[in-house]
């Protein structure tokens, strides 16, 4: 199924496969605060050798947000950012889902070859996430025999506190909730 270009930021043009790593996350607007962290977490790992092209689908991002977004990864070179409203044609394959459990923006991650097809592959992160190293790590992983792979879904409370002292020098709030998040964790050692 192709989905019609809905990018309020067109797409950075494409540079050899081994340089160039596809990152999609999917949030709404009220996920801003934690989706700038996991993308400043990002970045701080990201290797000034190679290209990240994050995309992030929502559902109507307030422009503040994506300003604000922009304005994370604006100091790091190797970053773009591009914004996709998850398009009609999208909403309407899941309409008779669980409604009362999933929007049609949970189930964006689902159909990432759609709405990217320019890519072989993209990594799709949960937009609460706290990166403690490069994600052209699990990128390059070997998942060539799944269509589709996943990461354990928590990090242990080590890595959790070696992202959060690797951030050092961000602004207090981003503190608090890299902080808040990881305590509220329930999380091995």
């Amino acid at each position: 199924m192709k989905f019609p270009d809905a990018m309020t930021t067109p797409p950075v043009p494409a540079s050899p496969e081994k340089s160039r790593i596809p990152v999609m996350f999917s949030a709404t607007g009220g996920w801003g605060l934690p989706l700038g962290v996991a993308i400043h977490t990002l970045c701080l790992h990201a290797s000034s050798g190679r290209f990240y092209d994050i995309h992030i689908v929502h559902d109507g991002m307030d422009a503040r947000i994506i300003q604000e977004l922009n304005q994370v990864a604006a100091p790091f070179p190797q970053v773009s950012l591009s914004f996709l409203q998850l398009p009609e044609e999208f909403r309407h394959l899941f309409q008779n889902g669980n409604k009362d459990r999933y929007s049609p923006l949970a189930y964006a991650r689902l159909m990432a070859g759609s709405l990217f097809p320019q890519y072989g592959r993209i990594v799709y992160l949960d937009a609460d996430v706290l990166l403690a190293g490069d994600v052209a790590e699990l990128y390059f992983s070997d998942s060539s025999t799944a269509d589709v792979s996943a990461a354990r879904p928590a990090p242990a409370k080590s890595e959790i506190q070696a992202a959060a002292r690797s951030i050092g020098k961000l602004s207090g709030i981003v503190q608090q909730y890299i902080f808040f998040y990881a305590r509220n964790q329930k999380l091995g050692t």
